[in-house]
């Protein structure tokens, strides 16, 4: 019987499936360099998790990452292995009220990296051993609860109660030494000292000037008093505040797609980073404050952005898809992003060589100025 793959039928064969290989793989995208790692879960077939928050371990070797399963888990950095999951039981995806232990919305690490603190919406919020995975300690139970966080010093903890004021207690003996008033808290921030708290207000109120809008304000209280100072500004919802280290300066993201620097004591804006083409849902700042990355959109428009604070020039952009938390490794090397996907970038890629330079601001169309955008979005 003669064979089916002769000398003169094999290589017709080999020449047929590289053409079938290069034409299947032909519209494949290949990832910009910066992206190093891509993770997603699946709670149904063809049906991905959102991942809602990451934060890495103050060692920078891990993060957590919070999905919408209410899975809370310690991921290494880089290779993305699993290290530890802190269980609270069976969950239906997106259904708060048939989890036990409500949905984890937020998380952060104690200074140490031995402790976590995760907050759950309608119930209290968690301390967990980071290495064993068991609860050290429950704090309050309120109707919702927002961002949770540790002091600079670990000896307090701030919660967001019910959105309509922030917790400050001992997290210690979890008795409450503070009740701070804000109404829509969405994201709140010690000062490196610890004697000030910055909150994002996703709320619009009026303004003291009757002749201007309706916008939304952030809200920096001073913990020693109570006493709080406003700064006015954003025309819709701050979603993401955070205090720079040298303590001076805040910078705020929100829904009206522009992030900006305030000056503390004065209240002043120092500087406004714009671009985006959808609402900034999270920023980060690196540690030596020299970088900012704000993480925008919740459809494929969706964007990650790097910026120098200190000239506001833009050193990086890629179009990431739906995008609504970000951080920065303690280094300030990899860029954490989170949405439909879990993604890592490394910034030592593309800061400094080959980084995609910002768009000169006005001029031209609105339409060429779209295709401007996409042609320096084209590596996302």
């Amino acid at each position: 019987m003669k064979t089916l793959l002769d000398s003169r039928t094999l290589p017709m064969i080999l020449v047929v499936v590289v053409l079938v290989f290069v034409g299947a793989c032909s519209n494949v995208k290949p990832p910009h360099p910066a992206m190093i790692k891509e993770w997603a879960k699946e709670y149904a077939p063809g049906k991905r998790l959102q991942v809602d928050e990451v934060r890495f371990h103050p060692n920078g070797k891990s993060a957590v990452v919070i999905w919408n399963d209410s899975t809370v888990a310690i991921w290494s950095i880089p290779d993305g292995k699993e290290l530890q999951v802190f269980r609270t039981g069976p969950v239906q995806t997106g259904s708060m009220s048939k989890h036990p232990s409500g949905l984890a919305c937020s998380a952060s690490f104690s200074q140490d990296g031995r402790s976590l603190l995760v907050g759950y919406s309608n119930t209290s919020t968690r301390l967990w051993d980071v290495e064993t995975g068991r609860v050290i300690r429950e704090y309050g139970t309120w109707e919702w609860q927002g961002p949770v966080l540790f002091s600079p010093d670990n000896r307090r903890i701030a919660q967001n109660r019910s959105c309509d004021a922030i917790v400050i207690l001992d997290s210690k003996t979890g008795e409450e030494v503070q009740t701070l008033i804000a109404e829509g808290i969405h994201d709140m921030d010690f000062s490196p000292d610890g004697q000030r708290l910055v909150a994002g207000i996703d709320m619009p109120f009026a303004n003291t000037r009757p002749e201007e809008p309706r916008h939304c304000p952030i809200r920096v209280f001073n913990i020693g008093t109570g006493k709080h100072q406003e700064f006015w500004g954003h025309e819709k919802g701050v979603w993401a505040v955070k205090f720079l280290q040298d303590g001076r300066r805040i910078i705020s993201g929100s829904l009206d797609r522009a992030a900006r620097l305030w000056d503390v004591n004065t209240g002043k804006e120092l500087r406004r980073f714009v671009g985006h083409r959808n609402g900034i849902a999270d920023i980060a700042v690196s540690r030596d404050g020299r970088l900012l990355a704000t993480a925008a959109g919740w459809n494929e428009e969706g964007s990650l952005r790097i910026w120098e604070i200190e000239t506001g020039k833009e050193l990086a952009r890629w179009r990431a898809g739906s995008l609504c938390t970000v951080a920065f490794s303690p280094d300030g090397r990899y860029v954490l992003t989170g949405g439909n996907y879990l993604r890592l970038w490394d910034l030592s890629k593309v800061i400094g060589v080959g980084a995609v330079p910002a768009p000169r601001p006005g001029g031209g169309s609105e339409a060429g100025r779209k295709a401007k955008d996409d042609a320096a979005d084209g590596n996302k």
